[in-house]
């Protein structure tokens, strides 16, 4: 967009994304350069994606016999992280 000076010109660009918690901690950066400032000025975000828990549950050990000790392990992963198993 000109700006009312009619030298300036202000811009926007909008970046869409479908994010996944693997993104969880990465960063987005936007620079912008000109003639002005050849080597550009920049900023950026910290992504913090919040997403319900991913639950694995394993057992030990394979196979299980009748009248032997078994280990159950539950795990989850979750942004913002687990508080609770039961």
């Amino acid at each position: 967009t000109l700006l009312r000076d009619g030298r300036r010109e202000s811009t926007v660009s909008t970046l869409y994304l479908s994010p996944s918690n693997i993104e969880t901690g990465q960063q987005i950066i936007c620079k912008a350069s000109n003639k002005a400032v050849p080597n550009g000025k920049e900023t950026s975000v910290t992504i913090d994606i919040q997403h319900l828990p991913l639950v694995n549950l394993s057992v030990e050990p394979q196979p299980i016999l009748e009248g032997n000790l078994v280990k159950f392990h539950c795990s989850g992963k979750a942004n913002p992280p687990v508080s609770l198993y039961r």
